[in-house]
């Protein structure tokens, strides 16, 4: 199949038998061994959630945005603190 064979795989083995060529695949495994994951904390979603929603709000409707941000990261703390009350990790 080609190029057309190649698709994304997290299991470096597979990776190298698809049709890279020597310098993409080196690129490739380069770019994995640089990868650093980004820690995994309670409301983690929230995060995301709220970042993607306040880079809209900005874009979409041409609010300000440090006074978006500032709306949107009290909606993250807020689920933060909240997800830290559920597991007893959080005393007021």
């Amino acid at each position: 199949m080609g190029t057309m064979g190649r698709f994304d795989t997290a299991n470096v083995e597979a990776l190298k038998q698809l049709s890279w060529t020597a310098s993409e695949l080196e690129m490739i495994l380069d770019q994995m061994e640089a990868q650093v994951e980004i820690p995994i904390i309670p409301a983690s979603y929230a995060v995301t959630r709220n970042l993607t929603n306040a880079f809209r709000t900005v874009v979409n409707e041409a609010e300000n945005p440090r006074d978006t941000l500032m709306w949107y990261n009290k909606d993250i703390n807020a689920e933060i603190v909240r997800k830290l009350e559920d597991l007893g990790m959080y005393n007021n």
